[in-house]
């Protein structure tokens, strides 16, 4: 039931009733491990189902590659003579405070301007470090209390392939602080108690619950 977006090359239309997209704004246009596989992920989409449902937010776009957009959707589905409608997700319940905190990261990211810009009535603790030490030693304390605090960071650092199992090797390194980053050690970096001593990457966390998050960007 649950297969990568570049599934869709060669399917034929409307074979499948209802595909659900989430994560739409990360489509890409070509499919394959070399990326030359398919015309249009979307337009390959919209073709094999009856009914494609898009879960898209095109603040969320990560890398060049992410095609996914409202307008892409539109044009393709023009194309393929299928009705568009429009819903919005009105609340997420995964995360506490809700309607509250995602406004308060849209306009703190200047997003959009919202009436939430600090978080006052909202119970989330947000502090600012002035070193990474800090950060892992207060994420270490979390820790402690139900083995939900991490630290994650984005694609800052190189991550050389034959270091990916090393946990004595620092990909991140400032100044005279580094630590290892993304292994690939066959362990669940959520659940692994000893993974509070490594960083995670934030793409391949996403999905994840964690009470306490910590982040290094440089």
């Amino acid at each position: 039931m649950f297969k990568s977006s570049g599934s869709y090359t060669e399917i034929g239309n409307n074979v499948i009733n209802t595909l659900l997209v989430d994560e739409a704004h990360r489509l890409n246009e070509k499919s394959g491990m070399f990326q030359n596989l398919g015309e249009n992920q979307i337009k390959e989409i919209i073709h094999s189902a009856m009914c494609s449902v898009f879960f898209i937010d095109e603040s969320q776009r990560v890398t060049m590659k992410d095609i996914g957009s409202i307008s892409e959707i539109e044009k393709w589905a023009k194309e393929e003579d299928s009705e568009v409608y429009y819903m919005k997700l009105l609340s997420q319940f995964r995360c506490n405070g809700s309607n509250g905190y995602l406004s308060w990261v849209d306009d703190v990211l200047q997003i959009r301007e919202t009436a939430n810009f600090n978080l006052d009535g909202l119970d989330y603790d947000i502090e600012v470090f002035d070193t990474p030490q800090e950060v892992l030693d207060k994420i270490k304390e979390k820790n402690k209390i139900a083995n939900k605090a991490r630290l994650l960071a984005g694609y800052c650092w190189q991550w050389p392939s034959k270091h990916r199992k090393d946990t004595t090797y620092h990909d991140i390194q400032i100044g005279d602080f580094g630590i290892s980053w993304n292994l690939d050690n066959g362990k669940a970096f959520a659940i692994d108690e000893n993974s509070v001593n490594e960083a995670g990457c934030i793409h391949t966390t996403q999905g994840l619950e964690f009470d306490y998050v910590g982040g290094y960007h440089w």
